[in-house]
């Protein structure tokens, strides 16, 4: 999908969407390994296009992680989501970004990061790891469909 059409989908999404008063709109942004220097570049000008779209569709600054390059390393990145479920709460709406390359091996699915991969299951553990009861997860990777198997 294209990054203007990704960001008018969320845009649009939340912007129907009503949440209480004390709720927030947070986003996570995850740009996986491009492979080559110009997919590299242009995962990460889909992750900045999507972290604007989150913040002009009410996420203050500090509840859009961006999390591209070396951030977006499996060495990092389970701490990374756990501090940033932590601080989800019940009448928070959250998105959920992934951009980049997947695969799937007929077992599971893997969203390719510098490091080892993520898989389909973490992916599925970490979201509902999350208090929020609305979470909007884009998946814009190669083999995506298969994360259908996990109940995202």
């Amino acid at each position: 999908m294209p990054a203007r059409a990704l960001m008018l989908t969320v845009a649009l999404v939340l912007s129907v969407i009503t949440r209480p008063a004390s709720a927030e709109v947070r986003a996570l942004i995850l740009s996986g390994l491009g492979g080559e220097p110009a997919y590299e570049q242009k995962f990460q000008q889909q992750a900045a296009a999507m972290a604007q779209a989150a913040g002009r569709a009410g996420a203050a600054p500090k509840d859009i992680v961006e999390l591209t390059g070396d951030r977006a390393k499996r060495t990092t990145l389970d701490g990374e989501l756990k501090k940033f479920a932590r601080g989800v709460q019940p009448d928070d709406q959250v998105i959920v970004a992934l951009i980049g390359h997947g695969s799937y091996d007929g077992d599971d699915y893997r969203f390719n990061l510098p490091g080892p991969d993520i898989t389909g299951k973490e992916i599925a553990a970490f979201l509902d790891s999350m208090a929020a009861a609305q979470v909007l997860v884009v998946n814009a990777t190669s083999s995506s469909g298969a994360v259908m198997a996990f109940n995202l």
